[in-house]
Order: structure tokens, then C-alpha cells, then sequence
């Protein structure tokens, strides 16, 4: 198996586009699935409270779960992550 400095230019250009296509399909069915749980509980709490089933919290479930899976205990994997995200969040000083 070839690795990464081992690829033309093109090659990588094509696995970039390749990559980014299959990420905005995954993306675009975990928004979908998302929603369809929010639905599916705001029903089931409609006489309670059927605001607790939202976006948020349902996307807040799946980052805890994939946080774990990347980490998988590594508590250097984890600082990595979790600096990433403060990145993304523009809570670098």
C-alpha cells in the first residue's frame, strides 16, 4: 500500500475529491437520521415535554459517542481532539 508521499500530485487531488464526496453524503445522512430521532421522540414526549428530544441534544449524543471511539481511552488522542474542536470553536488564543 502506497503512502501518502508516495502519490502524485494527481492522485491525491482525486482522493481528496473522492473523500470530500463520500464525507458530504455521510454528513447529509447523519443530519437525517438526526432529525428523524427528534421527530420520533418529540412524538413520544408530546405530552410531557416534547421540546427535551431536540437537534442539539441528539447531535451532542453523537459527538460523545464518536469522541469515545476516536480516543478509544488515549488520553494524548483525546488532548488532540479535544484542541481541534476548541479550533473550530475559535477558543485559541
Amino acid at each position: 500500500m502506497k503512502q501518502e508521499q508516495d502519490f502524485t500530485e494527481a492522485e491525491l487531488i482525486n482522493i481528496g475529491e473522492i473523500l470530500e464526496q463520500y464525507q458530504g453524503k455521510m454528513l447529509k445522512e447523519i443530519d437525517s437520521v438526526i432529525e428523524k430521532h427528534v421527530q420520533a421522540a418529540s412524538s413520544e414526549l408530546v405530552s410531557t415535554n416534547p421540546e427535551l428530544a431536540n437537534y442539539d441534544y441528539f447531535s451532542a449524543v453523537a459527538l460523545g459517542e464518536l469522541f469515545t471511539k476516536l480516543h478509544g481511552g488515549n488520553k494524548d488522542t483525546a488532548e488532540i481532539i479535544i484542541h481541534n474542536l476548541q479550533g473550530q470553536a475559535g477558543l485559541h488564543n
